[in-house]
């Protein structure tokens, strides 16, 4: 049985739209990647986002849910993107876990 996986791709630059306008468009190739294992659990071992990170992309292989630090979590549905804006300095850490069957 293969695994199931929440992908993370860190950004820290936007794509111009003009000589003096920004775009909230993240810039590729990401700084870094990661990818976290959704599990029945939340994950052991957190991503902590790098200080320079300004934009956040998830992608999950299945449906789970996404633990920002210790209070936030949104629910990630399989196969959805999601950017989020991170801000400058913060710690940021993410975990996941599968969402559980509903019987």
């Amino acid at each position: 049985m293969s695994s199931d996986w929440l992908y993370i791709s860190e950004h820290e630059l936007f794509s111009p739209s003009s000589a003096h306008d920004w775009m909230p468009v993240m810039q590729i190739p990401p700084v870094y990647d990661h990818r976290l294992e959704i599990a029945e659990e939340w994950s052991a071992h957190p991503v902590r986002l790098k200080p320079e990170t300004k934009l956040v992309r998830l992608y999950a292989d299945e449906d789970c849910v996404v633990r920002f630090g210790s209070d936030a979590m949104m629910r990630l549905s399989a196969c959805a993107s999601e950017t989020f804006g991170v801000q400058r300095g913060v710690k940021v850490e993410l975990t996941v876990k599968a969402v559980p069957d509903e019987d």
